[in-house]
């Protein structure tokens, strides 16, 4: 990232608090970082390499998912958010983008742009419209509970091929989450369907996963009854897709992009000291 972008972009409480939150989480599916440094003109963010493509792109590929593979990512992604709430963290761009597939076909959630430690509530207006929820919408304060509405919304998207919530504008689609409810397809068994709706509850104090129990409340749903969590957790169980990609540095799932010339002369307008202070300890 060049410095000055990220200055003149008013980002940089933005981009030191993902960085710190990188720094702290260590958790099997959530993008490893590795390491971080500057030089005189960008800020370099280091993370493991994930190269079985993204979930948006085997959705797309696919059109739908079976239950059994949207159960094994729905499951992992239960983990990865149980991980980062008992830690306060409220990620709020769950979506298949942010998605990634390792080369044995585990998943594992990236980018914590919009990650924010929230003890109580935030009311910060973020994320995907067609993954917010109600009351980001209504800017009432909000909190975990908004991670598992965005997971209901995943879910359905891995079974249908599409979200529930769809229309051409930002606002058309919010007005959809706050006064409709999903309409599921005929192929959605009733324990998916179960599931999905009762995270995608529109009072957040009612929604699946935001009372006392937690992430357990949403673990012991009948979608996940043959699950073992001790088991998923320790990753025992073989992934019921495999990547087509063959050594771990495989690129042949991501689409090539023209190298940008490094401008090592790209500076801000404040002082070098100035410009230091602002991304001290990145």
């Amino acid at each position: 990232m060049k410095k000055a972008e990220v200055i003149r972009r008013k980002q940089v409480a933005h981009v030191m608090q993902e960085v710190q939150l990188l720094r702290q989480v260590d958790h099997p599916f959530i993008v490893k970082h590795l390491c971080s440094f500057q030089d005189k003109a960008h800020l370099c963010i280091v993370m493991e390499y994930l190269n079985g493509g993204e979930l948006f792109r085997l959705i797309r590929k696919s059109h739908r998912l079976s239950p059994v593979v949207a159960r094994f990512f729905s499951g992992e992604v239960v983990l990865a958010l149980g991980h980062l709430h008992s830690m306060d963290i409220v990620y709020r761009d769950l979506k298949p983008e942010n998605t990634l597939i390792d080369c044995e076909g585990h998943l594992k959630i990236t980018d914590l742009g919009f990650a924010k430690v929230v003890p109580t509530r935030t009311w910060t207006v973020c994320g995907t419209p067609e993954y917010v929820a109600p009351e980001i919408i209504s800017t009432k304060g909000h909190s975990k509970p908004v991670d598992w509405w965005a997971l209901g919304i995943l879910v359905f998207e891995m079974l249908a091929g599409h979200s529930p919530f769809v229309a051409k504008s930002s606002q058309e689609i919010h007005a959809k989450v706050l006064g409709q409810d999903p309409v599921f397809p005929k192929h959605i068994k009733e324990a998916a369907a179960s599931f999905i709706g009762e995270l995608l509850v529109k009072d957040k104090a009612r929604r699946l996963g935001s009372g006392a129990g937690g992430v357990q409340d949403v673990k012991d749903h009948s979608w996940f009854e043959s699950v073992d969590w001790d088991l998923m957790a320790r990753k025992m169980y073989s992934p019921p897709i495999a990547p087509q990609v063959r050594p771990a540095d495989d690129t042949s799932l991501f689409d090539g992009y023209p190298e940008e010339p490094i401008d090592i002369g790209a500076t801000s307008n404040l002082s070098p000291e100035d410009e230091q202070r602002q991304f001290e300890g990145f």
